[in-house]
């Protein structure tokens, strides 16, 4: 998997308004019809690692792979590049 250095501030739109990355992808998937339940994607980001932290831990924001996740009711909420690879905390 390559690694990000990622740091991503919203630009703003002639009004001064800002569109979040969720709304993006909402407006992708819900206005254009886009399926973004793509397996490959899924395959991607539910690692065996990340599979292994969910189900020992539970809910939390973990970091697995230079990723930060953020995982409630199983299910994955937030990913955003981390600085270190896995911790348990």
């Amino acid at each position: 998997m390559r690694k990000y250095s990622y740091h991503y501030v919203p630009k703003p739109t002639k009004a001064g308004i800002q569109v979040s990355d969720h709304a993006i992808l909402r407006y992708l998937e819900r206005i254009m019809n886009l399926d973004l339940g793509i397996p490959g994607i899924i395959d991607t980001i539910v690692s065996d690692e990340l599979i292994a932290v969910i189900n020992e831990r539970g809910d939390g924001d973990y970091y697995v792979n230079g990723i930060k996740y953020g995982v409630r009711n199983r299910i994955i909420t937030t990913l955003m590049p981390a600085k270190s690879n896995v911790h348990r905390d």
